[in-house]
């Protein structure tokens, strides 16, 4: 059966996109901790049957968190070089583009569970209150949590909303969690955007813990930018 193709992150791109089996990358993983001369207890050892080290990589094309030794191996492997792993999160544009859909539509749907909450919140809002509560720096504030800026995101862009309805745009039936999937499919992979995201979303990593809110903060400090007309 064909796999459908994860747009997650690199790693969960490159597993399900490739013809070969889990199988088979269980046995090139082996060969790169060899080559690497790493220290492994799984995929090298007798312990574990092929069927358990083919149903990690399995959760890996999923989505969960490489280990150092299997983030190392699978740069060695698609990159041949285990110092840029940073690239099997963001390795070019395309995968880019559509990670960034897919951290930015999680955030959204988690504040859209509480829609009347959220609701209420925003009919207090203006323009200049959600700008006022915006930290300059997102990436640098640790106290911020994922939810305020999303709701501030989501803020802006109902402004952005209103404003395509006053000009006429079939929009008006639209929710925010719907109107902002179109925002961001808008944008096209090649765009300034995401040429500048790309690099600094790989910079922002760590070794042993995936995307995370450090890098989601990056992606929305952008995304505020463009909704201020600030780019």
């Amino acid at each position: 059966m064909k796999k459908a193709i994860n747009y997650t992150n690199g790693i969960t791109y490159f597993l399900t996109r490739s013809q070969k089996s889990y199988s088979s990358w269980t046995d090139d993983i082996q060969d790169a901790i060899s080559d690497l001369k790493l220290s492994d207890n799984f995929y090298t050892s007798n312990d574990f049957d092929l069927n358990e080290k083919a149903k990690r990589i399995y959760l890996l094309s999923k989505g969960i968190i490489p280990t150092i030794i299997e983030t190392k191996a699978l740069a060695y492997i698609l990159f041949e070089n285990e110092k840029s792993w940073p690239k099997l999160y963001y390795p070019n544009l395309m995968v880019t583009k559509k990670s960034i859909a897919i951290s930015i539509n999680s955030c959204v749907l988690s504040i859209w569970k509480g829609e009347k909450d959220f609701n209420t919140w925003l009919s207090k809002q203006t323009s200049r209150s959600l700008n006022a509560t915006l930290p300059q720096n997102l990436f640098n504030n640790h106290h911020i949590s994922l939810r305020d800026i999303t709701k501030i995101y989501l803020g802006l862009l109902d402004r952005r909303r209103q404003e395509d309805i006053y000009l006429g745009f079939q929009v008006s039936d639209t929710n925010l969690v719907t109107y902002s999937d179109n925002f961001i499919s808008q944008i096209p992979e090649n765009a300034p955007i995401i040429y500048k995201l790309m690099p600094v979303l790989r910079a922002s990593l760590e070794i042993n813990r995936g995307i995370k809110k450090e890098q989601k903060l990056i992606i929305f400090q952008q995304l505020i930018s463009v909704l201020q007309n600030k780019c």
